[in-house]
């Protein structure tokens, strides 16, 4: 309590670490797969079967995409690629992960064609809410 009478809660202590570590259960994961928005559901599937750092994902661009899944396409502008690109696109990064970027260590990793497929949908479904 401070000089005031206000009772403040505890500060919780961050660098503590948990006395137990569990792995999270195939259920555990399909809840938030469920309770998950589109958006969100790509970029887990994403994170997932690649192996990036968020950090290394959230630079990603749609263009970075469409360079990852050129070989299926031959579309240069956005709205193009979104109108005409096929399902089951398996994508191929070729990117300089943050952690590693000062040592020139690329990193060379690919995508599951469902991973791609929930991608797309995330993206056109974001063209429909600006248009």
């Amino acid at each position: 309590m401070n000089t005031l009478g206000i009772i403040l809660p505890k500060t919780p202590n961050f660098n503590s670490r948990p006395k137990d570590w569990y792995v999270l259960t195939k259920s555990d994961i399909k809840y938030v797969l469920d309770i998950s928005t589109v958006h969100y559901k790509a970029l887990i599937n994403f994170a997932a079967v690649t192996g990036l750092r968020v950090q290394d994902i959230a630079s990603l661009t749609v263009k970075d995409f469409m360079t990852a899944t050129e070989e299926y396409h031959g579309c240069s502008e956005v709205d193009d690629f979104l109108d005409s690109s096929p399902e089951g696109m398996i994508g191929f990064w070729e990117l300089f992960p943050h952690k590693t970027r000062r040592l020139n260590v690329p990193c060379k990793v690919c995508n599951t064609p469902e991973s791609s497929d929930a991608i797309l949908f995330s993206l056109i479904e974001l063209m429909k809410n600006i248009k």
